[in-house]
């Protein structure tokens, strides 16, 4: 039997923001993963590798992570008027 344990995997949503902006002010991220806290531990991870933008070096925190099926799950994040910043092979618009 071929079982890929990527089929077990969900897409949670990840919302992060730059540690000096107001609450609220998010970027989202999805992301593959087995349960909340590896959604987190992931994107935790890419954020541990630098966040760059075109001003220069910005700092983010995970604000919350949504899980698939919640109310929370589609809500339409704010635009925050930044600049796009680069996450490793991601791009935050």
């Amino acid at each position: 039997m071929n079982t890929d344990i990527k089929t077990f995997k969900n897409d949670y949503l990840v919302n992060i923001r730059p540690v000096d902006a107001p609450e609220g002010a998010v970027d989202q991220l999805v992301v593959g993963a087995f349960d909340a806290d590896h959604a987190a531990t992931k994107i935790q991870s890419m954020l541990d590798r630098g966040v760059r933008t075109l001003e220069g070096p910005v700092e983010y925190m995970i604000e919350s992570v949504y899980t698939p099926g919640s109310d929370a799950y589609a809500t339409v994040h704010v635009d925050s008027n930044r600049p796009t910043a680069y996450i490793g092979s991601c791009y935050i618009v």
